[in-house]
């Protein structure tokens, strides 16, 4: 599935992710299973046995602030699920909700269906719109269980424009797990998605 050159630096982060060490251990939340993670620019939480990978020494760089969170996953050996949070330069000076379908429509154009949203996510000091979309371009299935090189496997992903406290633009992608209907989500992808959400909806943008 081809995607724009900001959705493909996203992925990039994803998988730099998982050959950086990960940020020190944070403070458990009140929630079981969850955990915090928290620096000068923005805190979230994230399920406990996540690789994290953030600011250095609990300080970003202004003008390049990211964030990678990759949950354990649903399926082993891959990063599906992870999120990516950083600096949109595209959309900048665009009203959010415009952010969002702008983001939305190369792939809506090719044929591809909208599950869920645009939706808001209760974020502190900030605002971020999401949308989950499964790709009309099929791939070949992979040689792993459950589809063993079988038929058209598609693509879901949730893609969000956030502005944050300081009035920076930033995108967010996660890339669910692929599944056989051209039209809905498998399990898998369904609990990555129910995890994207609960991420993004912790999020909490710092005041500059």
């Amino acid at each position: 599935m081809k995607r724009a050159p900001s959705c493909l630096a996203v992925a990039a982060l994803l998988l730099a992710a998982c050959k950086i060490e990960s940020a020190p251990p944070a403070a458990p939340t009140g929630a079981a299973g969850w955990q915090t993670y928290e620096d000068d620019w923005i805190k979230a939480s994230y399920p406990t046995g996540s690789q994290v990978v953030g600011a250095v020494d609990g300080r970003q760089d202004p003008a390049h602030p990211s964030l990678a969170i990759i949950p354990p996953p649903t399926v082993p050996g891959t990063v599906h699920g992870g999120l990516a949070i950083q600096l949109d330069g595209k959309n900048k000076g665009m009203i959010l909700r415009d952010a969002i379908q702008s983001e939305l429509r190369p792939d809506l154009e090719k044929g591809g269906l909208l599950l869920v949203g645009p939706k808001e996510f209760d974020v502190v000091n900030g605002r971020c719109l999401g949308a989950l979309i499964i790709s009309s371009a099929g791939d070949p299935c992979p040689d792993r269980a459950p589809f063993n090189g079988q038929g058209t496997c598609y693509t879901p992903f949730y893609k969000t424009q956030c502005d944050d406290a300081a009035g920076r633009r930033l995108e967010a992608l996660s890339i669910l797990s692929l599944g056989r209907a051209p039209n809905g989500l498998d399990p898998d992808a369904k609990r990555e998605a129910a995890v994207y959400e609960r991420i993004m909806n912790s999020l909490e943008f710092k005041k500059p």
